[in-house]
């Protein structure tokens, strides 16, 4: 495949890299206001503040942010336990009955918080840093990082046909996904019924994703019998408490399976996107030369991949997405629009169109696709579709500051808190899905968010 490599090489020419300045890495940034906000009094949470510190600071060391925490007890005439970090809501709707269980508690808020790890950069975070860190990655890489490509700033307004999302790719491409787990000495000397549970957990969760999952690092561990603790990339889970009678089985079956099905889009990897297409090329070499010329960046066939992990979907049929990929074409996509496209449409030679060169873009007409097709056979993807109010998805495009964004996002969140658990929350403009659906993590359930235009002809959409 020296020609792809080639073409690979050929499209990145025009990126400019330089290294980022150490002393840039150690600069101290300013601190995160978290604010927990409870019913009734604001005594009586000395212990979940301090918990709640704990969790805070170790996710920060782990992604080498040097910022101090100022967290504060308020009280709220809402029902359930919220918090919130520089006025941006992060957790919503959990059981104040909680604050008798800590850890309990924590572990919600921490499964929240891995939802968009990005907030603990601040109000306004480099969108590439952001993007890394929302995949578990800190912005820096530390000693331990096998090396590959140098650490690298780019001017987007210097090259504007490369998205943020193609630049994060680049760098996740030299730092591996990592699985690391620490287990109690006592855990791992219980009989194991099945020795090869982590390879049949690995298959069943290819088979269901289509994500290779990377191999475990396990470590025995000083800790309580039953405790385990889990490193991710460069995040820490965790612990979780399985009891002193827990065996190997229960902790892969348990903590393990539950997170890499939450967060299998972590573990998306630029090299395995690559062998994968370089597969579909020799099979298909028609499909893949077809493919390079509408696509010759590399990074934006990973970006779409892991955007469609993070969505719930399998990408375990590549040769089909990269189908999609081509007969989507170069049409752009403008709000309540319907646009045909015939197949495949090369693209233009001398320019990249906007709907090639952006992910969010690329991910919702192929979305549309699919979601055409399944109405055809009578099968409905997009069940309960619900428009979000237009005023909260405006004021989400048209936030100009910090407290303005803040204040969009939470009413998106009070919205969207009473529409039912399996709904599709629908946006006018495709532009407004990723910013929507940012919001939406802080609440329990995991909502899907798409643009009007992917929704397939005759169904019914409500507000």
């Amino acid at each position: 495949m020296s020609e792809f490599i080639r073409d690979i090489v050929h499209a990145m020419k025009s990126i400019r890299t330089e290294r980022i300045p150490p002393e840039m890495a150690a600069a101290p940034q300013p601190g995160r206001l978290v604010v927990l906000r409870v019913p009734g009094k604001e005594g009586g949470w000395g212990l979940v503040v301090n918990r709640l510190e704990e969790l805070l600071s170790q996710q920060l060391t782990a992604l080498m942010l040097d910022h101090d925490l100022d967290v504060q007890v308020r009280s709220t005439d809402r029902p359930g336990l919220e918090i919130a970090i520089d006025g941006r809501p992060v957790a919503v709707g959990i059981d104040p009955s909680l604050q008798a269980n800590p850890a309990k508690l924590m572990a919600t808020v921490d499964d929240r918080l891995r939802r968009r790890l990005s907030i603990l950069l601040g109000p306004e975070p480099d969108p590439v840093s952001a993007y890394l860190v929302d995949h578990g990655f800190s912005v820096m890489r530390d000693s331990s990082t096998p090396s590959g490509l140098d650490p690298w700033m780019i001017e987007q307004s210097e090259i504007p046909d490369v998205s943020a999302e193609e630049i994060g790719e680049r760098e996740l491409a030299a730092r591996p996904p990592r699985l690391r787990l620490e287990v109690a000495e006592h855990t791992l000397r219980r009989a194991n019924p099945r020795p090869d549970a982590v390879i049949s957990l690995r298959k069943a969760l290819f088979a269901q994703k289509g994500v290779h999952f990377p191999d475990l690092e396990l470590v025995p561990a000083a800790v309580p019998p039953g405790q385990v603790r889990l490193t991710a990339n460069d995040v820490r889970v965790g612990p979780f408490e399985l009891g002193e009678d827990a065996g190997w089985d229960d902790v892969v079956e348990r903590p393990l399976r539950a997170f890499l099905l939450h967060h299998a889009s972590w573990f998306v990897w630029n090299h395995d996107i690559k062998s994968a297409f370089e597969e579909v090329a020799f099979a298909l070499p028609d499909m893949g030369a077809t493919f390079l010329e509408c696509y010759p960046r590399q990074y934006m066939l990973t970006a779409c991949v892991r955007n469609f992990v993070r969505e719930g979907r399998s990408v375990r049929n590549l040769a089909r997405i990269l189908w999609l990929l081509m007969e989507i074409g170069p049409a752009g996509i403008d709000s309540e629009k319907l646009s045909f496209s015939e197949n495949p449409l090369l693209r233009d030679p001398t320019t990249v169109p906007n709907a090639q060169r952006d992910p969010a873009i690329v991910a919702a007409r192929v979305r549309k696709c699919l979601a055409e097709e399944a109405w055809r056979v009578g099968l409905l993807l997009m069940p309960n579709p619900t428009r979000i109010p237009q005023h909260v998805e405006s004021a989400l495009l048209s936030a100009h500051d910090p407290a303005a964004l803040a204040a969009a996002e939470w009413a998106a969140v009070d919205v969207a808190a009473n529409y039912p658990r399996n709904a599709t929350v629908v946006t006018s403009s495709v532009h407004a899905v990723a910013l929507v659906h940012k919001a939406l993590r802080a609440l329990p359930h995991r909502l899907r968010v798409v643009a009007a235009q992917e929704l397939p002809p005759g169904q019914r959409l409500d507000g």
